[in-house]
């Protein structure tokens, strides 16, 4: 297959790339944490700010990382569409459910500290079940799984980075 783009992030140093259009500024970019990285490169393509997902209001999250929020974590737009904030609510189907079938599934549940009927938590640091990032992509209900095309099966190593990333959050 042939690559369709890439962005900044995802070329790293481009200075010695034989681009038709090279970069200016040859500073080598980084997302600061590997999780970022890599719903930048398999989710930012749908989940960003322009999308018709974010604009339509089906989904807050955006994923792709941008030059100008790279500092820190806290600054990128994963982590402020993301990290305590409220999509709509998930309910787990049975197959994917961790209390079936001994107890019927409930929604996955809104952040702490957010009001009532807000939907249910993107990501909450303090709770891997509790946060639907990680559930969507490891979901084997192929209408809750993300991504949504292209994929039969969740990538372990994937699902250990992003792992990695929600427990290591404040």
């Amino acid at each position: 297959g042939h690559a369709l783009g890439m962005s900044a992030l995802q070329l790293g140093d481009a200075s010695a790339l034989p681009l038709s259009n090279p970069p200016t500024d040859p500073t080598p970019f980084a997302a600061p944490n590997p999780a970022l990285g890599y719903l930048h490169a398999n989710c930012g393509h749908c989940h960003n700010a322009t999308s018709t997902i974010v604009t339509n209001n089906e989904s807050p999250i955006q994923l792709r990382l941008d030059t100008l929020h790279l500092t820190t974590t806290a600054v990128t737009p994963t982590y402020t569409t993301a990290v305590g904030v409220n999509g709509h609510v998930v309910v787990p189907t049975d197959a994917d459910c961790p209390t079936a079938p001994a107890t019927p599934c409930t929604a996955i549940p809104r952040c702490p500290g957010t009001p009532a009927g807000t939907g249910s938590c993107l990501v909450d640091p303090a709770d891997l079940l509790g946060s639907t990032l990680l559930f969507r992509f490891d979901a084997t209900n192929h209408s809750l799984h993300m991504p949504a095309l292209g994929t039969k099966t969740t990538d372990p190593v994937g699902k250990a980075t992003l792992t990695a990333w929600i427990t290591g959050l404040p």
